[in-house]
């Protein structure tokens, strides 16, 4: 369970993901600092292969050391979010972080071609476009779900939060990844009193419950875009107009 900045509702995300042979470790959100080096370790058993074979693990430190950038982004207001590592961040929350609290100057976060596995939550740092290299190239989600947020709130299941004003998205998709069946669970959120966000030219994904605009002061407005899901998938009690989109029942 982590905190993010700007924002006092927690969130549940898995540790550690394996996907075939690769393992990934997913620390809490705003515990690494600039220009450090880490190393992990591994306890035998932790990780099972596809035959039920235990791994044997690691303890000596230098098998897998990372570092962390020397310096911040040249740009504080135009951040690049690039999962290579040859940006300012390799995470979209990274980037989101690294935005002071209660900023109202104009930044950017251009975030290169991917699949982000991490959820996104925008708080309390307002007039922020997140700008994808493509539409269907950049693809920010998580497979978070009311199974897995704390007490199953509406308010900690989505996979990009949207609790900020002026907040735009587009040229990317947001998708939550939760299988049919798998529970509620929201790509896009956008939260009590978050006012003017805009989907342009962009796609959200989900299955049930695909985007929440919480009550009536929540706004958004939604251009030449796509909102796929089912199972009255989009909800809420939001003020939200859609402008030349799709809206696809899958």
């Amino acid at each position: 369970r982590s905190l993010f900045p700007g924002d006092s509702q927690a969130f549940n995300y898995y540790p550690m993901v394996v996907r075939g042979d690769v393992a990934c470790i997913y620390p809490h959100s705003g515990v690494l600092a600039t220009n450090k080096t880490y190393y992990v370790t591994l306890d035998p058993g932790v990780v099972v292969d596809s035959n039920g074979a235990y791994y044997p693990g690691f303890s000596n430190p230098t098998v897998w050391q990372f570092s962390t950038k020397a310096t911040g982004p040249a740009n504080p207001t135009n951040l690049v979010v690039d999962a290579s590592g040859a940006g300012d961040f390799v995470t979209v929350q990274g980037a989101v972080d690294s935005i002071p609290l209660g900023n109202t100057n104009y930044t950017r976060i251009n975030i290169q071609n991917g699949n982000y596995f991490e959820i996104v939550d925008i708080a309390g740092k307002n007039n922020v476009t997140f700008r994808g290299q493509s539409r269907n190239g950049t693809i920010v989600g998580y497979p978070n779900n009311a199974n897995i947020a704390p007490g199953g709130t509406t308010h900690a299941r989505m996979a990009f939060k949207i609790d900020a004003n002026d907040i735009a998205i587009e040229n990317m998709t947001v998708s939550n990844s939760t299988p049919q069946g798998g529970s509620q669970a929201e790509a896009l959120m956008i939260e009590s009193g978050a006012a003017r966000f805009i989907l342009n030219n962009a796609e959200v994904d989900s299955r049930q419950d695909t985007i929440l605009a919480n009550i009536n002061s929540s706004q958004g407005y939604f251009y030449h875009s796509r909102i796929q899901g089912n199972y009255d998938y989009i909800w809420g009690g939001g003020n939200l107009y859609f402008d030349q989109c799709e809206i696809r029942t899958i």
